[in-house]
């Protein structure tokens, strides 16, 4: 599995379960949470993607920022609320996590940004996380800077 992969795969199972209906499975059969489009439904989603911001070039050490993209049901404007807020308690200053080959030294809300209506009115939000990173080592880099 690559570094993004392990990143967004640990962030989706620990979001997991925040509402009934935001899950994550492996293979998406779950639905509730999928990694970089927005599909056309169900209403209630998630999507996560990566954004890598700086990297260490002598240790192995770096930050990215995991932006989380939430769609609420129609007509109801807070709804998306009511999967970020949970969200936001789960992942807010969460630290020493260890997520297939990176090691997640800590993670902060950062931002939360209402982005409106979709063309069917279900309202759109977008929280992005930072992350202090323990990556695996390159031929370049040693194997840990934790």
């Amino acid at each position: 599995m690559s570094v993004t992969m392990d990143i967004l795969e640990g962030f989706a199972a620990e979001i997991s379960g925040v509402q009934d209906d935001i899950l994550w499975t492996p293979d998406a059969a779950a639905g509730g949470i999928v990694m970089l489009t927005m599909p056309d439904s169900p209403d209630r989603i998630v999507v996560l993607n990566l954004i890598p911001q700086s990297d260490d070039p002598v240790l192995p050490m770096g930050t990215a920022t995991v932006q989380v993209a939430a769609r609420g049901t129609r007509g109801n404007a807070l709804d998306v609320y009511t999967i970020l807020d949970p969200i936001f308690t789960r992942m807010h200053g969460l630290t020493d996590r260890t997520w297939g080959s990176v090691h997640v030294c800590d993670i902060a809300r950062y931002s939360s940004i209402p982005m409106g209506q979709d063309a069917v009115v279900r309202n759109e939000a977008i929280d992005k996380y930072t992350m202090n990173l323990d990556y695996p080592g390159t031929t370049a880099r040693p194997s840990s800077g934790f």
